[in-house]
């Protein structure tokens, strides 16, 4: 029997909706997400997701990250578990703004979560320009929060700065810091208007709908990382509505609705939107 999964090596699904940020580049800045009563991704859908997944083998990436803070809320910790016992072949990963970093959540996320891969924005204020130094004090901020973890620069441009991040008790779990000038290396997300420069019509084919897939916490999943069901724009461009019905995840990674986005936007030539102007 083929795998039903064949070809999805990162799937990133959104279990709460909690931001703590509004950041400019960030839909978040007029989708509010800090106020209000916090959605969660409905419990039997998140089950169904992982029954899908853990039938199959799969042994891909699974990302708790999104439009929200996962580090914010005590479900984030609870659903990794749940995922480390069920797809024990997964490597599991999130994004965080650092906000909410201490040296006992992360070995928490570790430890009883599997946490194997973290990457850590660091966001330099606003009105402060972008460099080097301006990057190091936000990561001395970092080092405060986990002082159990060394960081070695990695990498250095005039639009990205880098660093990995090792602990000795915890040798296998990949932490990469870094900060990057959304300026001139952001996306457009949203219809925001980031970039210094508006970017050319994209000609080049986009391979991101190929390998990865986005649950939003509505159970919408989404083609593209760029896109969210919460803006009303986006909402028909969802590949599908995962439900509790068994097989349905692998259902929407097959569906026409997927296949077809994938060769719009796998050929060379002018994309539709929101896709048209996208660099990513």
């Amino acid at each position: 029997m083929s795998n039903p999964f064949d070809n999805l090596r990162m799937l990133e699904v959104e279990v709460h909706s909690y931001c703590n940020r509004k950041c400019s580049f960030c839909p978040n800045s007029f989708i509010d997400r800090s106020t209000g009563p916090t959605k969660y991704l409905p419990v039997r859908t998140w089950w169904q997701m992982l029954e899908d997944l853990a039938a199959a083998n799969w042994a891909g990436k699974l990302t708790f990250s999104r439009y929200n803070e996962p580090f914010a809320d005590p479900i984030f910790y609870t659903r990794l578990a749940e995922a480390h016992g069920k797809l024990p072949g997964a490597l599991l990963h999130t994004n965080t703004n650092g906000d909410f970093l201490n040296s006992g959540n992360v070995w928490h996320a570790y430890n009883s979560g599997g946490l194997r891969s973290l990457n850590i924005q660091l966001y330099i204020p606003e009105h402060r320009p972008f460099n080097t130094f301006e990057a190091e004090d936000v990561l001395r901020e970092i080092e405060r929060h986990i002082p159990t973890f060394t960081f070695t620069r990695t990498l250095a441009g005039s639009r990205w700065f880098e660093w990995s991040g090792k602990d000795p008790k915890m040798p296998d779990l990949r932490v990469r810091a870094y900060a990057r000038d959304f300026s001139r290396d952001g996306t457009n997300r949203c219809d925001l208007d980031v970039l210094r420069k508006r970017p050319e019509i994209r000609l080049a084919p986009c391979r991101e709908p190929m390998h990865s897939m986005y649950i939003d916490v509505s159970s919408h999943v989404m083609p593209c990382c760029n896109m969210r069901s919460d803006y009303p724009p986006h909402k028909d461009y969802a590949l599908g509505w995962m439900s509790a019905t068994p097989g349905c995840l692998a259902k929407i990674w097959n569906g026409k609705r997927a296949i077809a986005f994938r060769q719009v936007v796998g050929r060379e030539g002018p994309k539709p939107l929101p896709c048209l102007q996208c660099h990513f």
